[in-house]
């Protein structure tokens, strides 16, 4: 393996790799983006329920999850 013994090859590796861990994939963006959506809806229903509205919506809803 001589491409180890290539110092600048080995740095040039190293600065690549470390570029690409420090992004964020636009996936992992949508999913974390959907994560704060639905807790946001949870915390909306479990207010909701903490004042006494029970609505047929919010039923169905429970049902689902």
């Amino acid at each position: 393996m001589k491409f180890i013994d290539d110092d600048s090859l080995v740095e040039l590796l190293v600065n690549k790799i470390l570029s690409i861990q420090g992004k964020e994939s636009p996936m992992l963006k949508s999913l974390k983006k959907q994560l704060a959506q639905t807790d946001t809806a949870i915390e909306n229903m479990l207010n909701a329920i903490e004042q006494g509205i029970i609505t047929k919506s919010i039923k169905k809803r429970l049902d689902e999850l």
